[in-house]
């Protein structure tokens, strides 16, 4: 590129087209969110029923059976997690054979 192609190049990078994407605009409450866009995109939710801090040969010596004893009580609030930032708290159910989590309260940040 000569000098002269160099001074002409800024010019030519400050043209461009706006593009307005409806979807994007400011909704109710100013929020910038689409679910019929955003909506399908798959996130990893993870509920955090404790924590506990164990050394690593206790760790290495677990065999099935063994307890695990956690940080919160039976029957607290556990943290629903989406994308490792908490969400939300909730309450462990029973669905069917399965377990769930009652969502009871939201966290908003």
């Amino acid at each position: 590129m000569t000098t002269e192609e160099i001074q002409e190049a800024p010019a030519k990078i400050r043209e461009y087209n706006t593009v307005e994407l409806d979807e994007l605009q400011s909704g109710p409450g100013g929020t910038k969110f689409s679910q019929s866009i955003f909506g399908n995109i798959p996130v990893d939710v993870t509920v955090v029923l404790g924590k506990t801090r164990v050394d690593l040969q206790k760790l290495l010596q677990l065999a099935k059976g063994d307890v695990i004893e956690l940080t919160k009580k039976a029957g607290e609030a556990v943290e629903i997690m989406v994308n490792s930032q908490t969400i939300a708290q909730g309450e462990i159910v029973a669905v069917g054979e399965n377990y769930g989590v009652k969502v009871t309260k939201v966290i908003s940040h």
